[in-house]
């Protein structure tokens, strides 16, 4: 061996032993390591996010097994349905299933041996409508009339032809012919289709994908809901030789001016009107500011230069603007007039189903009340300068108060005796969130209860509730002045937390909300300097 071999083999050797060096000291500290890797921050988050993944793996094939369970069930009771169905009509006409296999032989053998002549007999059969069995099998859908089989036609031509000019837009990419796809699609994919889960039936028909039928009946629902759809049910309402569309248009912009009419500020006040056969327009529901004369008055001082009467003006109101009432300017949002809410009109009905039992007389001093601002008046004194004395409304007066208004002795029974009524509070209610937690959160809960516990309640509320609903409306027009009377180079901010008035800390792990967008709701008030 040269001495060049042998440098080469020992340099291999050292390496080998190297290796064997660090492999040993490896296997030795590999425990340490891994436990020290287990106890860091890094290591700890993703554990958490592969259980939490976990889970929600779990939750998702649970809940897919839930529904294959439940389609199951349903499907089995509908076929047992129609067995029992069947039965009992097996049953009404015949005694057992020989029976009945006896008269079916019977009736194969009276018909004539060729299958040309059996099929020319039935149908000769079949086509006569006098005939009581014919209508007895048209009723039962086992065979059709022939008003279904027109229909049936008619239906399948329409088919045809709405395929015929969908497979010719459907591969252009010119606007109109996206429009005329935007029109069929929105046109054929309504309530019923959805209600009847056939969508895939029809998208087959029409040789389309799924989702783009899915898409039609969304522009659907959202050209039912625009501001395009309320305009042009006010725009029919009155004769074309009337009145020009450009005033129409100028008018109806007049009533949704600010101003003149605002939204009301709950979400649930939308105004719906029909505009076709199961078919409604609807937006969100506007009061008015002033009264409808002021706004007129407002209008023609505004366009000396258009001519039109009052009653005319009305006419082109938009069908969401309505005049304001009493309760649209005593409420708000808050817990406290949502509970009242509920509360009184639980006792109003009640009161009202009391006085159709016993006798107008026995009820004459306790009227049912139709709002609430006339139960508040009722425990309060008379208006001073239009509004009530700050002591009535705080109850420190000694001629008003609750103690004047009158209840029945059945309202205030809490025997056991008492008649059950249900109603709704508001109570700290247990929910569970992410990480096996649990926490209180104020939710309105449904009670079933003796009648005398409701109207405690209810006389409880109306203590505090004038005071509050004073607060409220004295707020609402500060604001409102501020607004209108707002200085040069300052602005008003509202800032919606929309968390029960509330900003809740982010707890969750840095990865969940890092980088990734979030929306906070703010209303902004100025004066536009060039307006």
């Amino acid at each position: 061996m040269s001495s060049k071999e042998g440098l080469e083999r020992y340099k291999q050797e050292k390496l080998q032993k190297r290796r064997e060096q660090r492999l040993e000291s490896y296997y030795r500290n590999r425990n340490l390591k891994e436990n020290e890797y287990a106890l860091s921050d890094e290591a700890v988050r993703q554990r958490q996010h592969r259980e939490k993944q976990e889970k929600e793996q779990m939750r998702r094939v649970k809940e897919t097994e839930r529904k294959r369970k439940y389609r199951k069930r349903k499907r089995e009771e509908n076929i047992n349905d129609q067995r029992q169905n069947e039965d009992l009509n097996m049953r009404n006409t015949f005694e057992n299933r020989t029976e009945k296999h006896r008269a079916l032989k019977k009736l194969k053998l009276a018909l004539p041996k060729s299958p040309d002549r059996r099929v020319t007999t039935m149908v000769a059969y079949l086509q006569n409508s006098n005939s009581p069995t014919v209508r007895k099998l048209q009723s039962s859908e086992v065979i059709s009339s022939p008003e279904e089989i027109e229909e049936h036609k008619t239906s399948k031509a329409l088919t045809e032809d709405l395929k015929t000019v969908i497979d010719n837009c459907k591969r252009k990419r010119s606007d109109d012919s996206l429009k005329t796809m935007n029109v069929i699609i929105s046109s054929v994919s309504g309530e019923k289709i959805s209600d009847n889960k056939c969508r895939k039936k029809l998208a087959r028909k029409l040789g389309l994908p799924v989702r783009r039928v899915s898409r039609g009946h969304a522009i659907r629902t959202r050209i039912l809901k625009s501001e395009k759809s309320s305009w042009t049910y006010t725009n029919r309402k009155t004769r074309s030789d009337a009145i020009t569309p450009d005033t129409k248009k100028r008018i109806y912009e007049f009533w949704c001016k600010p101003g003149i009419s605002r939204p009301t500020g709950n979400k649930a006040d939308i105004k719906r009107v029909r505009i076709g056969p199961k078919t409604y327009s609807s937006h969100m529901t506007h009061i008015l500011e002033k009264t409808q004369t002021d706004v007129y008055l407002d209008f023609i001082g505004e366009n000396p230069s258009i001519k039109i009467a009052q009653r005319m003006f009305k006419r082109c109101k938009p069908y969401f603007v309505r005049p304001v009432r009493p309760k649209d300017r005593q409420t708000c949002c808050c817990k406290y007039h949502v509970e009242f809410k509920t509360v009184f009109k639980s006792c109003m009905e009640f009161r009202k189903k009391l006085l159709i039992e016993n006798e107008p007389n026995e009820c004459y001093s306790t009227p049912v009340y139709d709002s609430i601002s006339d139960v508040v008046n009722a425990t309060l004194c008379e208006k001073v300068d239009g509004s009530h004395n700050l002591q009535c409304l705080k109850r420190n007066c000694s001629d008003c108060g609750v103690k004047i208004l009158n209840f029945l002795p059945c309202e205030l029974d809490v025997s056991d005796t008492a008649e059950f009524v249900k109603w709704e509070k508001f109570e700290n209610v247990n929910v569970n969130v992410k990480g096996n937690k649990t926490i209180k959160k104020l939710m309105l809960v449904k009670k079933e209860s003796q009648v005398g516990e409701l109207f405690s309640y209810f006389r409880k509320l109306i203590e505090t509730f004038p005071v509050h609903q004073h607060r409220a409306t004295w707020q609402n027009e500060q604001f409102q002045n501020l607004v209108r009377n707002l200085p040069e180079k300052q602005c008003v901010c509202v800032h919606d937390f929309s968390e029960n008035y509330r900003c809740s800390e982010l707890t969750e792990i840095q990865s969940a909300y890092f980088q990734k967008p979030k929306c906070r709701s703010m209303l902004l008030f100025y004066i536009d300097m060039h307006c």
